[in-house]
């Protein structure tokens, strides 16, 4: 009896670690049978491994000048990925995002993804411990150059998942930006930015940086981002404290979709309800520009099995949007909801219904790099002087054809088609440079090189004996009168060819002739 109850109890405490909670987890495996992954959350092995000690508050070296963290629906170069299970998922994100036009940057990614175009591609050879890389880094900013820059901060799993905690300023060298550091722990999922200087995030910030104060909280998140305005929202939280969806992240709850429109997660169970409630209530009130305040699109979110489902956790990468899809969820609703609040966008949803248990989905395993220098997300964007068709690829306005009597002769897109034709040097086309003696003239609704023309007195005789380009003018083929009034036109030769009533006079002639012997 005792022996059962002991086998009992052992049973209900392994079930109390797998229980998805933000402070146990059991490795899950892939069906596609990939290798086992860490859960978003420390597993137990994790905890016991962590020490007390945390980084000591310094403000680093910031970015210089003027800049700024775009937001996530401004342009993107490209969208970071760690090759860290998962793959079948990895893989449909990786062909949505090469569908919308960016560069898929893989950390620990095989030579090539079937799928994927080689352009479109990059392997990063890095070390890595986990697949979310939303919440290591990299951060992409625009300097006040207007070039690249990486923030990186302090993982808040740095003591167990090292590696992790490198690649951002490993990316930032691979690709030849700064990498700016700082002491502020801090989750990606947990920092959306307006573009424009205002940051969203949930007070789990703060517990992670306990040890400072809020206001020091702040002010490393000024410095590392140049934010002027935070606005900090509730989670739903575990009567231990402990986030109910296993992070705290306000990506698993709110989305912004541009600059005057957000999306929040609807949901009637305790304790999620009250904080997406508020959350929404909030920015229904709050002004994303002067005299507009935002556009509030609900979507379903809810919790089962300990398993807290979002629509809300996507990603937006130029004109696409990949959300997860869940099978015990309303995809053709959540697909409903983003396409009636940007129906310009193509939305494509990612099955995800392993990785969210544990503790996240497409939002949390990418990393979007915003394209600073970007010039296009559709050919409508484009205004390139003289191009009459225009082409965007990967944000570069690019021409398709050039206005008539203009060509792209430097073979510099970005000044379009900057070359007239119809001269000496350019007639037909680039460097059709005409002869000795030969001008580039108009001719049947076309350029061509003829000989230069010598400028005599106009006559009537379909040239231009002026060479001033018009043939025949100043009413020298103007009608004459003959003898008997009929009109005349001089011919090539200079004779005179007298019209109808010349011939009607010979007819009358004749008639006479034969009639009265005249």
């Amino acid at each position: 009896m005792l022996r059962g109850l002991v086998l009992i109890g052992m049973a209900v405490a392994f079930g109390l670690l797998w229980f998805p909670t933000s402070d146990s987890i059991a490795r899950v495996n892939e069906p596609d049978g990939s290798t086992q992954v860490l859960p978003n959350w420390a597993t137990p092995d994790e905890l016991r491994r962590q020490t007390a000690s945390r980084p000591q508050y310094h403000l680093g070296d910031p970015p210089q000048g003027d800049f700024r963290i775009p937001a996530e629906f401004e342009p993107v170069q490209a969208v970071v990925m760690t090759w860290a299970g998962f793959q079948t998922m990895l893989t449909s994100i990786a062909k949505g995002v090469m569908n919308a036009d960016a560069e898929v940057w893989m950390v620990g990614g095989p030579a090539s993804i079937a799928g994927i175009d080689s352009e479109y591609y990059r392997a990063f050879n890095f070390s890595y411990n986990s697949v979310w890389v939303r919440d290591y880094g990299p951060f992409g900013i625009r300097e006040e150059s207007g070039g690249l820059g990486i923030v990186d901060t302090v993982y808040r799993h740095d003591q167990t998942r090292p590696y992790d905690d490198q690649i951002p300023c490993k990316v930032a060298s691979e690709v030849q930006v700064g990498c700016y550091t700082t002491s502020l722990i801090l989750d990606g999922g947990n920092l959306l930015s307006d573009g424009r200087g205002g940051l969203f995030m949930t007070r789990r910030t703060y517990v992670w940086n306990d040890h400072l104060s809020e206001d020091q909280v702040d002010e490393l998140l000024r410095q590392a981002y140049n934010f002027h305005t935070i606005h900090v929202f509730d989670y739903a939280s575990l009567p231990s404290g402990g986030p109910a969806d296993g992070t705290g992240h306000i990506d698993m709850f709110v989305k912004l979709l541009d600059e005057c429109k957000v999306l929040v997660a609807e949901c009637d169970q305790a304790p999620f309800k009250k904080p997406l409630e508020d959350a929404a209530a909030y920015f229904s009130t709050l002004e994303c520009k002067p005299g507009k305040v935002y556009e509030v699109y609900r979507i379903p979110g809810w919790q089962s099995d300990g398993t807290w489902y979002t629509y809300t956790n996507s990603l937006m990468v130029n004109n696409r949007i990949l959300v997860p899809g869940y099978q015990n969820g309303d995809d053709e609703k959540a697909r409903a909801v983003y396409q009636y609040a940007l129906p310009e966008h193509a939305i494509d949803m990612i099955g995800s219904d392993s990785i969210i248990r544990l503790g996240g989905s497409v939002h949390c395993v990418t990393m979007q790099v915003p394209d600073t220098a970007a010039e296009c997300l559709t050919a409508q964007d484009c205004k390139l002087d003289h191009v009459a068709q225009h082409i965007c690829r990967m944000r570069r306005c690019m021409i398709g054809a050039c206005e008539t009597e203009y060509a792209n002769c430097n073979q510099d897109e970005g000044d379009g088609c900057e070359t007239r034709l119809g001269t000496d040097s350019d007639c037909t086309d680039c460097n059709d440079i005409c002869g000795e003696g030969e001008v580039c003239q108009l001719r049947f609704g076309g350029y061509e090189c003829r000989q230069a023309c010598q400028p005599t007195d106009e006559i009537c005789n379909q040239k231009d004996d002026d060479c001033d380009g018009d043939i025949d003018e100043e009413g020298v083929c103007e009608a004459e009168q003959n003898p008997i009034g009929c009109s005349c036109r001089q011919t090539e030769d200079g004779g005179f060819v007298y019209i109808f009533m010349l011939a009607m006079a010979a007819l009358w002639v004749a008639i006479r002739w034969r009639s009265h012997g005249f």
